[in-house]
């Protein structure tokens, strides 16, 4: 934890006025305050590393270690089908080798993407907007975006996880909705922030989804569990998917500016 010494200096042995006291008193109080304040940070962005490391190690696991499996274990049917000269049973698997490997990519590339997209300090609408245009370039997926206050600044941190939650959301999107539309929403209403990223797709029961989606979705509710955010999965198969967040800027105010 960060700690201090205030050393006062007084010419000719001075004694302090009442006066004099009280105000360093206050300074002393205000000082303290940073202090626990860039403590509490510190705490934050600590906790931040650790669950993106989390993240990325889930994600390492359930996509690309599983498809260098499967793909260990093609191969080795290929050359098995190539021994005994079944031509046809050989084609059809490097097929599936070539749909495997360009997923693979695609995924890859996808996650980098997501790496690049940096967290500064900017309005939010700002950073994602930035978001959306990447999902949208490489997605081709038709996207419209209504952000309200456009001129809405959060802390870096909030920010950061804001928008990670949209990338995980808009990942989900491209890999699993089939969709056709994407809105992304914010609003302000009484003392709550509301963001939305809702789709067109094929939707699904929330407890019904696969286990490496959970992990994603489990991430999203860690994310914002971290900045003091409710979050909640809305859809139905056949009738698209939103995921919604819910952070009270009146918390976040009391926190951050003590």
């Amino acid at each position: 934890d960060l700690q201090g010494v205030l050393q006062l200096i007084l010419p000719n042995a001075r004694e302090l006025s009442e006066k004099q006291e009280e105000m360093l008193k206050a300074i002393v109080t205000q000082i303290s305050f940073l202090l626990q304040n860039a403590n509490l940070l510190a705490e934050v962005e600590i906790k931040a590393i650790l669950q993106e490391r989390i993240r990325l190690a889930r994600e390492i696991h359930d996509g690309l270690a599983q498809t260098l499996g499967f793909l260990k274990l093609k191969v080795s049917q290929l050359r098995a089908y190539l021994e005994q000269r079944e031509n046809e049973r050989a084609i059809q698997t490097t097929q599936l080798l070539y749909e495997a490997i360009s997923d693979a990519y695609i995924e890859a590339r996808h996650a980098i993407d997501q790496l690049r997209v940096s967290v500064y300090d900017a309005p939010l609408a700002e950073l994602l907007q930035e978001t959306l245009d990447e999902f949208c370039e490489s997605t081709g997926i038709r996207c419209e975006r209504y952000v309200s206050p456009e001129e809405l600044r959060l802390p870096m941190e909030i920010n950061a996880q804001l928008v990670r939650i949209v990338q995980e959301s808009l990942s989900n999107v491209r890999k699993h909705a089939h969709a056709r539309q994407v809105h992304l929403h914010t609003v302000v209403k009484g003392d709550w922030l509301i963001l939305e990223v809702r789709d067109d797709g094929i939707g699904f029961h929330p407890e019904e989804v696969s286990r490496h989606s959970q992990y994603g979705l489990r991430g999203m509710k860690e994310r914002a569990e971290l900045i003091g955010a409710e979050l909640q999965i809305i859809s139905k198969p056949n009738e698209g998917a939103t995921v919604q967040v819910r952070l009270p800027l009146s918390q976040i105010e009391r926190s951050w500016q003590t």
